[in-house]
């Protein structure tokens, strides 16, 4: 959904995260809660999707895949790269379903 403002400026909250990390700014902290937040969320889908087991290894692959995507976006600019990572990550996390053979 926001594929052209990720071309542009990267994730607000994780450029926020490295900005303030470099100057060791006394913010960092609330910036980091950010993260954390979506952390949570991300592990409290995993949870309803049946993976309370390690939904919390799992929410910080997923962080970690969303801001790896959008650091490569803004850095190369090319959009087709957010659609195919996004598509690759979108068939992970449904393979992450019971029903579905878990991933190798």
């Amino acid at each position: 959904r926001n594929q052209a403002r990720i071309m542009q400026f990267g994730c607000p909250a994780g450029s926020l995260c490295m900005e303030l990390g470099k100057l060791q700014h006394p913010s960092q902290p609330g910036a980091h809660a950010i993260l954390a937040l979506f952390q949570g969320w991300l592990r409290g889908q995993l949870v309803q999707l049946g993976r309370e087991h390690d939904a919390d290894a799992l929410a910080l692959r997923l962080l970690a895949m969303t801001q790896g995507i959008a650091v490569l976006a803004q850095a190369m600019g090319d959009a087709a790269l957010i659609q195919r990572e996004v598509d690759l990550m979108t068939r992970w996390v449904r393979s992450l379903a019971p029903s579905s053979p878990q991933p190798i």
